[in-house]
């Protein structure tokens, strides 16, 4: 599996932005709608491969799939696919 850093950071869409971060150990997801400025939502990222993973609410119920796309030569991923593509924007260190 990659290291947990080369999954971290922000990805956005014209409409969508997921911020993806390591905290005390496990990766988490918050999601933004952009365009109706809904309230954000956190979600727990548990692996199903390298590349798929499953997003889990605080209570432990499955959410969405992200599959990350593309590392660079760092190994860092370029995009993550949910609904639609969205690129990384930034990488954010733990």
């Amino acid at each position: 599996m990659s290291s947990l850093s080369h999954y971290i950071g922000d990805y956005q869409s014209s409409g969508e932005h997921y911020a993806i971060r390591l905290e005390n150990g496990q990766l988490t997801a918050v999601y933004k709608d952009l365009a109706t400025k809904a309230p954000a939502v956190k979600t727990y990222l548990k692996p199903l491969d390298d590349a798929l993973w499953m997003g889990f609410s605080e209570e432990g119920v499955p959410g969405g799939k992200l599959r990350f796309l593309e590392p660079d030569d760092s190994g860092h991923y370029r995009y993550i696919f949910s609904t639609r593509m969205l690129p990384r924007t930034n990488t954010r260190e733990a």
